[in-house]
């Protein structure tokens, strides 16, 4: 028995040095398998268990005795933190580069502007960063009160309106009481109407933080501005705005009608190139756009009158690329469909995570490098965020809401309506299908049923609700959102959708290939010269 014992202890003390050399080995792969710098953490290996590993006679290989002694000096020698992280500056904390990040596109050369507000910043702001902006080696966030979130400076961009503007103005109201709130902001404003009153607020912000951003960081090519509800794909975004030059002056966007014509809608994003940037804060009046915010409606819109008024830059469509919609809400059909999307608009933070989840599974799905995806287009958002969920009937749905009103038409009975209705209602009185209808449209509004055969015999109807006696029809196809259960049965929402003709005309596209916005080049009539005037741009084949 003694014998025995002694011949195990007498193996396992042989066995002890190929074990800590198969440990030392596995560490060492294991950390170039995954391009982490090695560090001195209680991880590692220690230099006791090194040294006896490279006296161990079985492994009397040099080029393995080599491997060891190269192991052993990253240990007991680290990488500088600096060259794994992003390093600190004025607005962000340092940060370790995520992995994820090595083989995505080159976003150095745009500056990424975030507007948000403090009755919003704890609900959109964490995601974000740790989502959209984690690739990110620098950008900005602007508000209307001064915070730090997770190390994260938000800088209040009201301080810097003048005070003829701030005093004595309602819409400042807000900014006082968040200024003097002792505790959280949702207790301090739980009982004020704070939405509406961040709104008015809002206006104030774009100008300024534009010119701001500007000045503390002039050497950008581009300069993107967001909402904190805003989603950024950058493969798209960097290959958008690769055939343009910052050297010259574009002010990109999606459009908006107003009454000042077509604004930049600042939901969807607006981008001004260098040079733009460069002579619109030179020449703008920051004090005169301060007094204007308070005669016009929303800043995007006193952002894009502002250009056009200072430096004579009228804005260029951008549309779908850039887009004021999300995955649930996006009208899909002939007018979005092959298009490269670059930025969706009013998701909420769940929202936010799982696009980015998505955008990462396409990476992690492909066979190739990262850099050989192919882009994400608009018909691959239907494919993964409608497509499994289409059926012919949602009740409690509206499948219309924030639809464009000229992709849309209503069946009713307009003297059955008031004319308190009729007045409270415009949209629904200037889409009201009129003409020679057939007899199945002239019965669309009586039931939901009636309103489904009614889109079943109209061939450009590929969805339809059913409302108040309404039944509303529309040539996109899109998923839409829970409504509040009515207790009267006719005031129930109703969504349907012509799910064979949707599939039909889905099978009878071509395969995409992606659109990304054109130059559609301005050449000098005599010389064929490039000239500097700002481009129009197309959509190929759209």
């Amino acid at each position: 028995m003694l014998l025995r014992q002694l011949h195990l202890s007498n193996v396992t003390l042989l066995c002890i040095p190929f074990i800590l050399t198969i440990c030392v080995f596995f560490a060492y792969f294991h950390d170039g398998l995954y391009h982490v710098p090695p560090s001195p953490s209680p991880h590692a290996l220690s230099s006791t268990a090194i040294t006896q590993t490279t006296s161990t006679p079985a492994l009397g290989s040099a080029s393995i005795q080599g491997e060891i002694e190269e192991a052993r000096l990253k240990a007991s020698n680290p990488q500088p933190l600096s060259q794994n992280v992003f390093p600190g500056t004025d607005f962000l904390p340092s940060r370790p580069i995520d992995p994820l990040c090595e083989n995505g596109p080159d976003v150095s050369r745009i500056l990424l502007i975030i507007k948000t507000g403090a009755s919003e910043t704890y609900d959109r702001l964490p995601t974000q960063f740790m989502s959209m902006t984690r690739c990110l080696s620098d950008f900005l966030v602007f508000s209307d009160m001064e915070e730090t979130v997770m190390g994260y400076r938000v800088q209040d961009i009201l301080g810097e309106t003048i005070d003829e503007v701030r005093m004595e103005n309602g819409d400042f109201d807000l900014w006082r009481r968040q200024r003097s709130c002792l505790v959280d902001q949702k207790n301090c404003q739980q009982w004020s109407s704070t939405g509406a009153e961040a709104w008015n607020l809002d206006k104030y912000k774009n100008v300024r933080q534009s010119h701001l951003s500007y000045k503390l960081r002039p050497d950008y090519d581009w300069y993107l501005h967001i909402d904190a509800d805003t989603y950024v794909h950058w493969p798209n975004m960097v290959q958008m705005l690769k055939p343009f030059s910052p050297r010259k002056d574009y002010f990109f966007g999606s459009f908006e009608p107003s009454q000042y014509g077509d604004f930049n809608h600042g939901g969807s994003g607006y981008i001004l190139s260098q040079s733009a940037m460069k002579k619109f804060h030179e020449k703008a009046d920051l004090e005169h756009y301060d007094r204007q915010a308070r005669e016009i409606c929303c800043g995007d819109m006193l952002m894009t009158v502002a250009v056009k008024e200072t430096i004579d830059l009228a804005n260029t469509n951008m549309f779908p690329t850039m887009n004021g919609r999300k995955p649930f809400t996006l009208p899909f059909g002939p007018r979005q469909w092959c298009q490269p999307i670059a930025t969706l608009h009013k998701l909420n933070s769940e929202e936010v995570a799982n696009i980015w989840e998505f955008e990462q599974s396409r990476i992690a799905n492909h066979s190739g490098p990262a850099s050989t995806v192919p882009p994400l287009l608009i018909k691959d958002l239907y494919y993964e965020y409608f497509k499994p969920r289409l059926v012919p009937k949602l009740e409690d749905w509206d499948n219309m809401n924030d639809d464009y009103l000229d992709n849309v038409w209503y069946y009713f009975n307009r003297k059955r309506k008031s004319r308190t209705w009729k007045e409270e209602n415009g949209q629904y009185m200037d889409h009201l299908r009129k003409g020679d209808l057939s007899p199945e449209e002239r019965r669309a509004h009586r039931s939901f049923e009636d309103c489904r055969i009614a889109c079943e015999a109209v061939d450009e109807c590929l969805q339809f609700r059913w409302q108040d006696d309404i039944c509303a029809m529309s040539k996109n196809f899109r998923l839409g959102n829970p409504k509040r259960i009515e207790d009267e049965q006719h005031m129930r929402w109703m969504s349907g959708w012509a799910v064979k003709k949707i599939n039909d005309w889905i099978n009878s596209q071509e395969e995409c290939v992606p659109k990304f916005p054109q130059p559609d080049l301005r050449l000098h009539s005599e010389t064929g010269i490039e000239l500097d005037a700002p481009m129009n741009l197309h959509y190929p084949s759209l």
